[in-house]
């Protein structure tokens, strides 16, 4: 990283794609959402649809929901991966030290940018996916279980 107080100005094109990768990112969390409540939806069908169907056919619907949604998300995830060492790299090639000091990047995020794998980038806020696969197997347990 350069660290000296005259960096290269970012051009046009390159705020743009900046901006483009940050909205990405935005548009695969509210996607991770979006896929917990439709599987989440699709469990409560297959609650009420409990007493009308097969139990072998409703737990192949309710396990199948649980497994790719969960498939789904950690897909989102690996990709926010991506796009976060690229967002990395921007900061990296146009940002001066002073310039991540004032939006608030710390001292360790700053030693560590452009340093980071895809799984390193992609682990950051596991917490949230862990809690969303989580409530995809805490209602296929409860839909499987009263069945």
């Amino acid at each position: 990283m350069n660290t000296t107080q005259t960096q290269t100005e970012m051009p046009q094109r390159v705020q743009t794609i900046f901006k483009t990768l940050f909205d990405q990112l935005d548009s695969m969390k509210q996607q991770q959402w979006k896929i917990t409540n439709y599987a989440v939806l699709l469990l409560a069908t297959a609650f009420a649809l409990k007493g009308k169907t097969s139990p072998w056919a409703l737990l192949a619907i309710v396990w199948s929901t649980f497994i790719i949604g969960s498939l789904l998300l950690i897909k989102i995830q690996w990709n926010m991966g991506r796009y976060r060492n690229r967002i990395d790299g921007l900061h990296r090639a146009y940002f001066t030290e002073q310039e991540l000091i004032d939006i608030g990047v710390s001292e360790s995020e700053r030693s560590d940018l452009g340093k980071k794998t895809q799984f390193a980038q992609s682990v950051r806020g596991w917490e949230f996916v862990t809690a969303l696969i989580a409530v995809l197997l805490g209602g296929s347990l409860l839909v499987s279980l009263a069945s």
